[in-house]
């Protein structure tokens, strides 16, 4: 852990020659990952991260094959918190008044020093949650620079290097949480493209199952993460997931796997904060469909997306939202809504 590491061979976003450190090696492929020196704008799930790896180090976390991977021959080993403190005093520009960061619980920056955390456990309750920054510019007593937000009534202080900018992509929704709407027989609702359209360069993401259905070839995984612009939009496959066709492969992507380069993040259909969109009913998928009857009087009615909340809980697996015009009320699926004119 922390060996200095080099790229042999390009792989994704990796270029060959590219200096990195190596974290961990986990079962999922490509297995092994490494912060790397440099802003790969890269979007890693908070489940495959390593648990002790500060959350600002996002944007470098690469995760490689160890046939591209070869010792530098440096020595010594990373120390990551003394790299998540530089990483992000470099951006402390980016953590301004009114940024949307997720909340990262705060890591031991001296291990002999349990006071170090700097954490009480009335700030557990926060953790994976989306805030907008109220306060900047200070320090803790270890020196780590920290923010103040708006939903814990800025009570706390939080550690920049161990939050995310932008959303959180993976939020919980069990079922019973406040956010979940009530399950029920579908309405009827319809997939869409979202802002995605021909010409729009994505973001290749791997199928999850729909109705028990990947529709997915093993040849795919070469592709994913890699960016490409849409030449069709192809319709729906056997298991009723809308799909595209994509310059430099042949291959059918399921659109609620995509990223749209620029806008929005992974599963969002290309849709941000801010956007106006026509709300729709939701359809059933995989048996679920996520829909209140009170739901059905805002179908068809212009709203402006107030928050991305990430992937809903259970095999429908679909992307979640709120929206002004119902006070945030009910959780919308991005899938079934269209860009405003």
């Amino acid at each position: 852990r922390g060996e200095r590491v080099k790229a042999t061979d390009d792989y994704e976003s990796v270029e060959a020659g590219d200096l990195g450190w190596y974290v961990s090696w986990g079962e999922e492929e490509p297995n092994f990952q490494v912060v790397w020196d440099r802003d790969l704008e890269a979007t890693p799930l908070d489940s495959a991260i390593d648990s002790e790896l500060p959350r600002v180090l996002e944007d470098r976390i690469y995760f490689v094959y160890a046939d591209i991977l070869a010792a530098s021959g440096s020595a010594g080993t990373a120390d990551f918190p003394a790299l998540a403190l530089e990483w992000a005093e470099s951006r402390m520009e980016e953590f301004d008044v009114g940024a949307v960061v997720t909340l990262g619980a705060h890591l031991l920056t001296d291990p002999n020093d349990e006071e170090s955390l700097n954490w009480n456990e009335e700030m557990a309750q926060y953790v994976g949650q989306t805030a907008t920054i109220t306060e900047v510019g200070e320090y803790d007593s270890w020196d780590r620079p920290c923010v103040r937000v708006d939903i814990d009534g800025g009570d706390w202080q939080w550690r920049i290097e161990n939050m995310r900018l932008g959303d959180s992509s993976e939020a919980d929704y069990s079922e019973g949480d406040e956010y979940y709407s009530d399950s029920g027989p579908g309405p009827g609702g319809e997939e869409t493209y979202g802002r995605i359209q021909v010409g729009s360069v994505v973001l290749l993401g791997r199928h999850d199952a729909v109705n028990e259905e990947t529709n997915w070839n093993e040849a795919m995984d070469q592709y994913v993460g890699a960016s490409a612009k849409v030449t069709e939009l192809e319709g729906s496959d056997d298991s009723g997931s809308l799909g595209v066709r994509v310059e430099g492969n042949t291959y059918f992507w399921r659109v609620r796997n995509l990223t749209l380069v620029g806008h929005g993040e992974a599963g969002s259909y290309g849709f941000a904060v801010g956007d106006r969109v026509i709300l729709g009913s939701h359809r059933e998928v995989s048996g679920d469909a996520n829909w209140s009857e009170d739901m059905e009087e805002y179908v068809g009615q212009e709203a402006v997306i107030t928050e991305l909340l990430g992937y809903e809980d259970g095999d429908a697996h679909c992307y979640l939202a709120s929206v002004d015009i119902d006070d945030g009320e009910w959780v919308w699926r991005v899938e079934n809504m269209t860009p405003a004119p």
